[in-house]
């Protein structure tokens, strides 16, 4: 039986909360759109837009409809894919009950189940919007992406490289207090130079004591494999990908996967299909908000790379421009800080368990 939402003043407060915050991080990647498109604009109207939208996101806390603002549909994926991501830290946020060990395997055979039970495009947007939370993160303590984790564009779990652990035990922590994380540095970050920012990130890792990478990146990267008995019980055909009930009140186009999606996985649609990948080869960080695009973005983007290309401008959505530049130095004491140790050993699954999950899955 699922547990029983008591109905108490506490509980609709912490659920307001929650709410509160999706609406925040909602903002906040509108911004991250808003300020890289902004850097390749030579309209001043533009500039004073993008202002507002700073003013109103960033210092206020409220969203703020521009010519960047997502779509209804893309609104809903993220949000959607936020409160999924909120249960999935809920459900595993990462903590070492042993202290120093390095060895500890943590949940990832359930995570693994977890992540398999979702529908494929439910879990491409969680994988996605993990990416564009911690890009935001990535910017504001300038971390230059040295330390972020990489995955194959739009594929889930596939040509995964760890970030660091620090990184990922922060990611693990749940948006509210990733939120106040992304608040405390935004207050100095534009007073401050790019060492500054990462010696504050490396006290945050001097702080912590991660267990690898075993709250996200780990289980995803598994739960894929080819073999079957490690770990979990590989299902790939536990989720049926049609016949689905639709979710209740959800707007039209929303109970799949994204128009980007479905059409980079066409055959029929080579040249959207050309324009898709070139926008991930010329920009790598931009794939991390793909998994909820419309074809109206798309060409918007274009558009906007089009006009950048014509008076010589390189477009980046994760842009530092803003920033004084990452020394040797700097990219050095980020790595040795924060290295993408996993610190993980595969188990096999006890037999009695193993035919428990498969009585259960069917």
């Amino acid at each position: 039986m699922l547990p029983t939402i008591p109905r108490t003043l506490a509980s609709l407060s912490r659920i307001q909360l929650l709410l509160q915050t999706v609406e925040i991080w909602v903002a906040r990647l509108h911004f991250n759109f808003s300020k890289s498109y902004v850097l390749v604009s030579q309209d001043p109207q533009c500039f004073e837009r993008f202002l507002k939208t700073q003013d109103k996101v960033i210092i206020r806390g409220r969203d703020n409809q521009d010519e960047h603002s997502f779509s209804e549909v893309e609104s809903y994926r993220i949000r959607r894919a936020l409160l999924l991501f909120e249960l999935y830290c809920t459900l595993f946020h990462s903590y070492n009950p042993h202290g120093s060990s390095k060895q500890h395997n943590g949940r990832v055979s359930e995570q693994m189940l977890f992540l398999q039970s979702l529908q494929p495009f439910l879990l491409t947007e969680l994988d996605a919007i993990y990416g564009m939370i911690e890009c935001h993160l990535d910017w504001n303590w300038r971390l230059h992406g040295i330390i972020c984790r990489t995955s194959l564009p739009l594929h889930p779990g596939h040509g995964v490289r760890p970030g660091g652990e620090t990184l990922e035990y922060i990611m693990s922590q749940g948006l509210e207090l990733l939120a106040q994380e992304a608040s405390d540095s935004e207050n100095l970050m534009y007073e401050n130079e790019d060492s500054d920012a990462i010696g504050r990130y490396c006290m945050r890792c001097t702080s912590h004591n991660p267990i690898g990478n075993t709250f996200f990146t780990t289980p995803l990267g598994h739960c894929f494999s080819d073999y079957q008995g490690i770990d979990s019980i590989r299902i790939p055909t536990m989720v049926p990908t049609t016949g689905m009930v639709s979710w209740r009140g959800a707007p039209d186009r929303t109970n799949g996967s994204s128009w980007l999606c479905r059409t980079y996985f066409d055959p029929d649609e080579k040249q959207n299909r050309d324009r898709i990948a070139t926008l991930i080869n010329e920009d790598p960080h931009n794939w991390m908000g793909l998994a909820f695009w419309e074809e109206d973005r798309l060409n918007r983007h274009f558009k906007l790379t089009e006009e950048a290309r014509i008076i010589g401008l390189k477009y980046r959505i994760s842009n530092y421009e803003f920033t004084t530049g990452l020394t040797d130095r700097d990219r050095e004491w980020l790595i040795f800080m924060d290295v993408p140790n996993v610190g993980y050993i595969s188990t096999r699954l006890p037999d009695s368990a193993a035919t428990i999950y498969q009585s259960i899955l069917g």
